[in-house]
């Protein structure tokens, strides 16, 4: 068995700005979205919208044979791609 602690004051400095508490707001929608089309899917870029909520960016879309998919990207990128798709569309 293994067991860890850390003693208090220990471990990582850097405030990165999140918290576990929940201001209770919902995150608005990504902006300013740009598609780039890559074979079998597309990259979606974005501006992130300001909100101590904020915890990750999903996508979910379904495919040409009906499966759902979905794909997520941290708070620390401003883009997800989505994949999967067999033919080539036009993405408006």
């Amino acid at each position: 068995m293994l067991y860890g602690f850390a003693a208090p004051g220990a471990g990582c400095k850097e405030d990165l700005g999140i918290s576990v508490n929940k201001v209770g707001e919902k995150p608005a929608a990504v902006s300013n979205v740009q598609v780039t089309p890559i074979s079998g899917g597309a990259t979606l870029k974005y501006d992130l919208p300001l909100s101590e909520d904020l915890r990750y960016v999903k996508a979910v879309y379904t495919l040409d044979n009906g499966v759902k998919r979905e794909a997520k990207a941290s708070i620390y990128k401003n883009e997800i791609t989505v994949d999967g798709f067999g033919k080539e569309e036009h993405i408006a």
